[in-house]
């Protein structure tokens, strides 16, 4: 198991290091006096378990823990402390034990022991059942573990329409009534609920293949998904991009680069729903400001061809945003490719047209004070 220990008390800290080098299913990766040091690595590298004092100056232990859960809720949390006032607290936080100082070493032991049956239990849990994951990019799909992603066949249109709904409030109980407003209008409140009873049956005979995994329950006067070992990719995506630190830099770039590969595409692009508009906006909100971080880290670190192919993607993507156009202007510019330059400026004459407008006064005045000089 992959260990951090924490503690501002740097003779505390050692023994502790002491006690942990010495059991073999313990890989201590590194230790910190400093909470917000440890927070920004566990945060970047894969941990499984966290030794943690409580009672620390920059940031409490109880703080710390809710960070860490907040971004990595698998990470088994162990208190150690010298005040067992915070016991319930640290149970509270799902810790998985409480060490009292001095830790004697057969309690920790017992604690390990309970750390790798907790493991033993996961793992078990994971080869019994396989994973559904569902794409939620340009295309819905969906895939059992390593096969090929798949569309679902529908009855209906608002069969698929009442599952996205569902989907994207999960575990979340909706009333009827916001189910037929949000899928069928205010109009049809009057026509009662029988459309929804067959739309409802309609996706439960559409979920089959994946009942394993996909319920859906009536609960009072609405209704319920619930997912079971279901990776739903723009979701997990989201986490993943939120848990990175906030700036991209030569430590960091390969983790930006990896979680972005991660995003399929627009949250369900292919349909114009009114209820995914705001969760689509943030999503994609999301995608450029991560985009143009990494963009910009390649152009000013001057990886001219890993620049572009972001600046591309952006472009591509979010067509209406100007600065990907001057950005990829600029860079064409400095290697001499002038043909480039002015195929870039034409799409973004191109687009802006397309909106009604012209090209901006600051791209233009560029562009123009370029022409002068080449």
């Amino acid at each position: 198991m992959r260990a951090v220990c924490i503690d501002d008390e740097r003779l505390a800290l050692d023994y502790m290091t002491h006690l942990l080098e010495k059991i073999d299913s313990i890989n201590l990766l590194k230790t910190f006096q400093k909470g917000k040091e440890g927070l920004e690595f566990i945060l970047r590298e894969s941990v499984d378990v966290v030794f943690l004092d409580i009672h620390m100056p920059e940031i409490d232990g109880l703080q710390l823990a809710e960070k860490i859960l907040e971004k990595k809720p698998h990470i088994d949390i162990v208190f150690v402390t010298a005040y067992n006032e915070y016991a319930v607290t640290a149970f509270e936080l799902s810790a998985i034990d409480y060490l009292m100082k001095p830790v004697k070493p057969e309690r920790l032991q017992k604690t390990v022991g309970r750390l790798r049956e907790e493991k033993k239990i996961q793992t078990f849990v994971e080869e019994k059942t396989n994973k559904l994951r569902i794409r939620l990019g340009y295309s819905v799909s969906f895939a059992l573990e390593d096969n090929a992603f798949e569309p679902l066949k529908w009855r209906t249109a608002k069969a698929r329409e009442l599952f996205l709904y569902l989907l994207q409030n999960h575990n979340t109980f909706v009333h009827k009534g916001t189910i037929m407003e949000m899928i069928w209008g205010v109009d049809e409140l009057d026509r009662g609920y029988s459309i929804l009873y067959t739309t409802v049956y309609n996706v439960r005979k559409a979920l089959q293949t994946y009942k394993d995994h996909l319920e859906l329950q009536n609960t009072n006067d609405g209704y319920v998904l619930r997912l079971n070992n279901v990776e739903v990719d723009l979701h997990e995506w989201e986490k993943q991009i939120n848990s990175l630190p906030e700036d991209v830099n030569n430590a960091t770039i390969d983790q930006y680069v990896n979680a972005m590969e991660l995003n399929s595409g627009p949250y369900l692009d292919e349909y114009d729903y009114i209820w995914i508009e705001s969760e689509k906006q943030n999503l994609e909100n999301l995608w450029i400001v991560n985009a143009q971080k990494v963009a910009n880290y390649y152009n000013e670190n001057e990886k001219t061809t890993e620049a572009i192919e972001w600046f591309e993607q952006l472009a591509k993507r979010v067509p209406e945003l100007e600065e990907t156009y001057l950005s990829l202007m600029e860079i064409y510019s400095k290697v001499s490719k002038h043909h480039l330059v002015t195929q870039q400026y034409d799409e973004y004459v191109k687009v802006q047209r397309s909106y009604g407008l012209g090209p901006s006064l600051k791209v233009k005045k560029w562009y123009t004070e370029y022409l002068e000089r080449a």
